[in-house]
């Protein structure tokens, strides 16, 4: 006989079904977090995810941009992938950049209500006008940098759905004669190692690209207070730039090499 569901969310999206302040807030996620504390997840737990986030739908989009392309004679994947990404990708870095600048109110205004310690003669009310200045700031930059993060993982995970894909595509249509020179590692690796490759790079390019605003701006409030001391700072990123590309340098020389043996691991196991 059907059993009941777990939950009433199994065949619709508590992300979709939630309304404005929910979404704003993150109160849909309190179901999940409160059927996880009363029992560990099954499969058959599982909540439903909403509809752009499907395999199916990043397949079909992914798919429908691509044929836009070829019938205008660009055969770029990376092209579709832009495409694909652009949009929500700069929606991403807008509220990151907001919210790492507002990361610099509180010292800011912490300087301001130090003074405002020191000197009787200003009023009162500056004071709170700086704390109240501080919570806003660390308020909104929690809501920005949450949304943020929640808006590329969700990106991120679109694109690996979608050249998952694709990898599956060419290889059920790829010809027998080709076949011969693909080795079963190869397969593999696309659809694990090299696709969660992408999957993390989007994770981390907004952190690409607000790391140098946030050293900027750091920089000049640096030297704008201490002088051209501050400068000095500058000079150790420098450096530490420097080391670190010559770190990743030789992590890439190996993991190109583990790459390599992965490949020939997984056609050893197939063969086998």
């Amino acid at each position: 006989p059907p059993q009941n569901p777990p939950h009433p969310w199994t065949t619709r999206s508590i992300e979709e079904a939630a309304g404005w302040c929910s979404h704003l807030f993150f109160l849909w996620t309190n179901p999940m977090i409160k059927f996880g504390y009363r029992k560990s997840f099954e499969p058959g737990d599982l909540f439903e995810v909403r509809r752009d986030e499907k395999f199916e739908y990043a397949r079909d989009n992914f798919f429908r941009i691509r044929n836009e392309f070829k019938s205008r004679g660009n055969h770029s994947i990376k092209a579709v992938l832009m495409k694909l990404v652009r949009r929500p990708l700069i929606l991403c870095l807008v509220l990151m950049i907001i919210g790492n600048l507002l990361q610099f109110a509180g010292p800011l205004l912490l300087k301001e209500i130090l003074e405002f310690l020191q000197d009787p003669t200003e009023p009162s009310w500056h004071g709170y006008a700086y704390a109240l200045g501080i919570f806003i700031a660390f308020t909104l930059r929690a809501f920005t940098m949450q949304h943020g993060y929640h808006h590329v993982n969700s990106l991120a995970f679109k694109v690996l759905a979608a050249l998952e894909a694709c990898i599956v595509q060419k290889c059920l249509t790829i010809s027998t004669s080709a076949r011969n020179f693909i080795d079963t590692g190869k397969v593999v690796n696309l659809s694990t190692v090299d696709a969660q490759g992408i999957f993390g790079f989007l994770q981390f390019f907004a952190f690409m690209i607000t790391g140098p605003i946030m050293i900027t701006v750091a920089m000049i409030l640096i030297v704008l207070e201490v002088g051209a001391v501050g400068l000095s700072g500058l000079a150790v990123i420098f450096i530490g730039s420097f080391l670190n590309g010559a770190i990743s340098s030789q992590i890439v020389k190996v993991r190109s090499q583990t790459l390599k043996l992965s490949d020939q691991r997984s056609k050893a196991i197939a063969e086998y």
